[in-house]
């Protein structure tokens, strides 16, 4: 028996969940900052596009952000910090059939459609 891989496991975020940012109230500004080894990320707020999604609740929140890197990342991420204030430690993962794809996940990002906006999501 062939083992069967579904499709949405060769994406990013590897599982199956809604891609379609029009439902996402959070953004990460696309030019960051590099400072020696830091690097930091500017969390937006948006208005929902997708009115009476679950996605677009006021009570969503930002908790989680995950980035897709190559496969020799592992260990490139040793410390998280929002605003100057420390997150909990990253975690790293490959997926794909093959395993020739990675992911950090930085959990913990405690962000809410209040405090967001301007947020500093900072790595080392």
């Amino acid at each position: 028996e062939l083992l069967q891989t579904a499709p949405w496991l060769e994406q990013f975020p590897p599982y199956g969940c809604v891609r379609d940012t029009a439902q996402s109230r959070f953004r990460v500004d696309p030019v960051y900052t590099v400072s020696g080894s830091k690097v930091c990320f500017t969390a937006r707020t948006v208005a929902c596009e997708r009115k009476g999604s679950a996605c677009c609740r006021s009570d969503v929140d930002f908790n989680k952000l995950e980035l897709s890197v190559r496969t020799t990342c592992n260990h490139a991420i040793g410390s998280v910090t929002i605003n100057g204030k420390r997150a909990l430690m990253p975690t790293y993962e490959k997926y794909g059939a093959a395993e020739d794809k990675a992911l950090y996940k930085l959990p913990g990002l405690n962000l809410t459609v209040a405090n967001a906006e301007g947020a500093q999501i900072c790595m080392t």
